[in-house]
């Protein structure tokens, strides 16, 4: 479908019914570079924030955020840019501070606050 409609922002969810969004991103590298993703979870996990962002999602919410924290991502992302809530950015910080760590491997050490703040966002100009 979306080769046939060649979107400018694909909004997506990292556990599809047929397959998962990091394959589908990879696919979108090859077949559609030009489409932007943002992914849209319900998951907190760092292993599914590490790999969608490892393979190429411009931006990770949670699908708690709000139709403004929404619009927002996405105009960041059809400009061009990376968005991320507070949460997914601390994570992904620590994972490029730990070469060679194991995603998901502070999953346990993280607190059940932080993984819910990690799909909150914090509007800051």
């Amino acid at each position: 479908m979306a080769l046939l409609l060649k979107p400018d922002l694909m909004l997506l969810d990292i556990y599809l019914p047929d397959g998962s969004g990091a394959e589908l991103i990879h696919y979108r590298n090859e077949h559609l570079p030009e489409a932007r993703i943002l992914v849209l979870t319900s998951s907190s996990s760092e292993k599914d924030l590490m790999a969608a962002m490892e393979a190429g999602a411009e931006s990770y919410m949670g699908k708690d955020s709000s139709p403004e924290q929404l619009i927002q991502g996405a105009r960041a992302v059809l400009s061009g840019m990376h968005f991320l809530t507070p949460g997914a950015t601390g994570i992904l910080l620590k994972n490029l501070r730990q070469p060679g760590a194991e995603p998901g491997a502070c999953d346990a050490a993280l607190s059940e606050r932080s993984i819910r703040g990690a799909t909150h966002f914090h509007a800051g100009k």
